[in-house]
């Protein structure tokens, strides 16, 4: 082929998804425009997600199997967050087509391609993961502590993988390690909008640092 095909799936309209199809369009008409790449025309085709709102792990397979089969890509890079990574990476596997994921934050990913680096090499994240995540949270809470004297502290999480490991984490960490008084904990449904009724029961229960979980 005289065209290197670079799959995008993401939410095509939403808030972040947009902006990686402009970049990837960008970029392409840049280097297209030196040459190519390897002597070969790069064409970016997106499919929607549609994970605005919600995450439909449907929605998402179908986005990315059209990208694999119909669209026949040669690469993708893909918005995706929570168990849609794990689902995804499977196709991936399947397919043994180069995926590079932002979004999701999940361990197991990163551990799948330790324990079967044959079937899931293909697969690749630009982003932490929610150990390195957890590490560079918890340090930075206890430096704040150091400088504003706050020790009554609690999150607010949503209701994902990648938040739950992170809250099950802290209810042990920050109060028997470290010695905060955790005082709120807090979990929405996504989808959320209005976090008034949280934000209250935040105060009420004497919060002095709020640690948000929100994606």
């Amino acid at each position: 082929s005289d065209t290197i095909k670079i799959g995008v799936l993401a939410d095509l309209d939403g808030l972040q998804g947009k902006p990686i199809l402009q970049a990837a369009l960008l970029a392409a008409e840049e280097i297209n425009a030196e040459g190519g790449l390897l002597g070969k025309k790069l064409e970016v085709i997106g499919e929607d997600t549609d994970i605005e709102t919600e995450e439909d792990t449907a929605k998402i397979n179908f986005a990315l199997t059209r990208l694999l089969t119909y669209h026949n890509v040669d690469f993708v890079l893909g918005q995706v967050t929570g168990e849609a990574a794990l689902m995804c990476q499977e196709l991936i596997a399947e397919h043994k087509k180069i995926m590079i994921q932002m979004g999701s934050a999940i361990d197991t990913l990163n551990q799948r391609v330790l324990d079967d680096y044959d079937k899931y090499k293909y697969f690749f994240s630009v982003s932490w993961n929610t150990t390195s995540l957890f590490q560079g949270m918890t340090n930075s809470i206890v430096q704040c502590r150091e400088i504003t004297g706050f020790n009554k502290i609690g999150y607010l999480g949503e209701d994902l993988a990648w938040a739950k490991g992170i809250m099950e984490g802290l209810d042990y960490v920050l109060p028997e390690v470290h010695g905060f008084d955790l005082v709120y904990q807090g979990k929405f449904p996504l989808g959320t909008v209005d976090f008034s009724s949280y934000f209250a029961a935040a105060e009420a229960a004497g919060v002095e640092l709020l640690l948000p979980l929100i994606a």
